[in-house]
């Protein structure tokens, strides 16, 4: 089974295994930091939800965001700037404690995969809303129903891991097989 993260304040996650005609997704909110201003409460709630979805779902690969693509410059939430270097440590932690694979998976590389490209034409305003919209539309064309951007990156991440895992389902999602 897989789980796929687009991690930040709300991450968003999907989930495939076989036997399912489409991935499972949603979106955690991992809340507000401490009242103190540091993020441990925060650190234990996302942990908590990690270490229980790898259980109930029986988890066997993790796929994530890979965090230098995502902190790299790129226009950015203050929060998620300072909370996501956290959140990979904590998801190398329930890997490595669940001794389950973690593979990081590079910003551009699951867009160009998912979204066909792995930049925003030239001349858009803001390329961030632009991909998060185009994210969006993507997982509606497919049949799935994000509710929003960060479930839909979250798709998007698990549609690419699935690509690398299973040459029948990558034969699928080329231009020539699409499923559109």
């Amino acid at each position: 089974m897989y789980l796929a993260l687009d991690l930040g304040v709300k991450t968003g996650w999907a989930r495939w295994e076989p036997g399912l005609s489409k991935p499972v997704s949603g979106v955690f909110d991992c809340g507000a930091k401490d009242k103190t201003g540091g993020y441990g409460g925060r650190s234990l709630s996302f942990y908590g939800w990690l270490l229980g979805k790898i259980e109930s779902f029986g988890v066997t690969h993790l796929a994530i965001e890979d965090e230098l693509a995502a902190i790299s410059g790129k226009q950015m939430n203050r929060g998620n700037e300072q909370w996501q270097p956290a959140q990979h440590r904590l998801c190398e932690m329930a890997a490595v404690a669940n001794q389950i694979p973690y593979q990081k998976i590079a910003m551009q590389t699951w867009r160009k995969h998912y979204l066909g490209r792995g930049q925003a034409p030239k001349g858009t305003r803001d390329s961030r809303a632009w991909f998060k919209q185009q994210a969006i539309g993507r997982g509606r064309l497919l049949g799935w129903e994000p509710k929003d951007d960060n479930e839909a990156e979250a798709l998007g991440i698990l549609d690419y891991f699935r690509a690398t895992q299973s040459p029948s389902y990558a034969l699928q999602t080329t231009d020539l097989f699409s499923r559109h």
